[in-house]
């Protein structure tokens, strides 16, 4: 069956558990825009024990998921 094309979605990687300052960070992020084109968002989620063991809480307070949705929000407007 034929099956019709009624958007186009916008894709962006985000890094998650990352390890903040580290070079690991760096060349994924240069990885993955250089060489593989992938578009990546600013925002990161850092690696945090809040998040691992928070599944169904309220994000701790300095959460950066309120950052991500902000930049998020950003390109939807953008676009």
């Amino acid at each position: 069956a034929a099956v019709e094309r009624l958007n186009q979605p916008s894709i962006r990687v985000l890094l998650t558990r990352v390890r903040s300052n580290t070079r690991t960070a760096r060349l994924a992020r240069e990885m993955l825009v250089s060489n593989l084109g992938m578009p990546v968002v600013e925002s990161e989620i850092p690696l945090m024990e809040a998040y691992v063991t928070g599944f169904g809480l309220i994000p701790p307070d300095g959460h950066r998921y309120g950052a991500l949705l902000d930049e998020l929000l950003q390109h939807e407007v953008a676009a």
